[in-house]
């Protein structure tokens, strides 16, 4: 995949046969969120963090980036996406809303 960082080390995209798997393998990861590319591989070093997260299409990652800039005007406090799915949440333990698109905010 191409990097606009020439300094940054290359992501890695996996395709699962399985949504399941690659659910399960997203969520236990979240559980964690400690990782590094030493447990992955023994030849990588221990203090490279491994993030794991969801491979979004161009349009997608475009939609998310705006969505999170407008959101950011309007003192949105969490925006994310999972499962292909826009979420927004105006403030911690305030009710969540799926977006599917900018006129729904």
């Amino acid at each position: 995949i191409p990097t606009y960082n020439k300094e940054r080390i290359p992501s890695v995209v996996v395709q699962f046969r399985e949504r399941s798997l690659r659910d399960t393998l997203i969520s236990k990861f979240r559980e964690t969120k400690t990782l590094n590319a030493y447990q992955v591989n023994k030849h990588f070093p221990q203090n490279q963090r491994v993030y794991v997260n969801e491979h979004l299409s161009p349009d997608n990652k475009l939609f998310l980036a705006t969505l999170k800039k407008k959101c950011r005007e309007l003192n949105y406090a969490f925006v994310w996406c999972r499962e292909g799915k826009f979420f927004i949440r105006k403030s911690e333990g305030g009710k969540v809303q799926r977006v599917n698109s900018f006129h729904e905010i």
